[in-house]
């Protein structure tokens, strides 16, 4: 419910940063409200193809607190030839993107990684 407030927030301004992390924020916790973390880890590692496992490992790491682990498996994931899988790996990118604030240096390093992953 919180996000689709946000989401509501947003709309009528674009530019509303706030919104946008807060929104981020309730996306993440609403896709994890009954996550098992071991399982989602075992899965993520019983399957390095399923861009799904991934995200949902990926998910664990940002609630964690793992950022730079979240950036990087994602990241990974793009450069291990998932190419189909670019435009899923980059939406939830920027989901996180919005968590973090516009000078925090791991949000850089990722944003320069994943574009320069575009070309």
């Amino acid at each position: 419910g919180s996000a689709r407030e946000y989401a509501k927030v947003m709309e009528a301004d674009p530019f509303d940063v706030l919104a946008a992390r807060e929104h981020a924020k309730a996306l993440l916790l609403a896709r994890n409200v009954n996550t098992n973390v071991a399982e989602v880890r075992k899965s993520a590692g019983d399957n390095p193809d399923d861009v799904n496992a991934q995200l949902a490992v990926a998910d664990v790491d940002m609630i964690d607190g793992h950022i730079e682990d979240a950036f990087d498996r994602l990241l990974d994931f793009l450069v291990a030839t998932h190419r189909n899988d670019f435009d899923t790996v980059r939406s939830r990118m920027l989901e996180y993107f919005a968590m973090l604030p516009a000078d925090d240096e791991r949000l850089k390093r990722a944003r320069r990684r994943l574009s320069i992953l575009l070309y």
